[in-house]
Order: C-alpha cells, then sequence, then structure tokens
C-alpha cells in the first residue's frame, strides 16, 4: 500500500515510521522540506517529496490506472452506501 502522509510532526513522523517498518511505501511532505527528506534517509520505504505537486505525481504514479482525486474511478471516490429507507405502510 502507498500512503501519503501531509505533516511531519512528532505524531505523523512517527506515524510515517510504523507505516514503512510495517512494509507500507510512505510518500512524506512538511512544509519544511529538511524534515521530510531526515526521515526518508532514516526510513528506506519513505520516500520525501518536497512540494504537494510532487507528492500528487509520485502517489497518482503509483496507481496508474486511476483517474485521481475526487473522479469516479480515481482515489477518494467511494461513497457511502445509501439505504433505501424501511416502509411506513406495512411490509
Amino acid at each position: 500500500m502507498v500512503i501519503g502522509i501531509v505533516g511531519l510532526g512528532r505524531m505523523e513522523a512517527n506515524i510515517a515510521r510504523r507505516l514503512a517498518r510495517g512494509g507500507h511505501r510512505v510518500v512524506a511532505f512538511n512544509r519544511t522540506p529538511e524534515k521530510a527528506h531526515a526521515l526518508a534517509q532514516e526510513e528506506k520505504n519513505v520516500q520525501a517529496a518536497g512540494t504537494l505537486e510532487k507528492m500528487t505525481a509520485l502517489l497518482s504514479a503509483a496507481h496508474p490506472g486511476d483517474a485521481g482525486a475526487g473522479s469516479r474511478s480515481g482515489l477518494g471516490s467511494r461513497r457511502p452506501q445509501r439505504r433505501r429507507p424501511l416502509r411506513q405502510d406495512g411490509p
């Protein structure tokens, strides 16, 4: 699984480390790129992205068949199933 993490505060950096050590590939972005690059040096499954655009490109490259965020077939396209209401006038 490829996961993107934006912001590498103490909690987020530890989440990235645990995911990377668990065998997941992590694409990391931080407002100060040095933090992302330091984490990438520390963990082999972490890749630093210097910009959000670069992060999007790296995540999109991991899923070449997806059309991108917000599309019907891309990332973030799953919507919860709506249930039909029960009939009130009997069975």
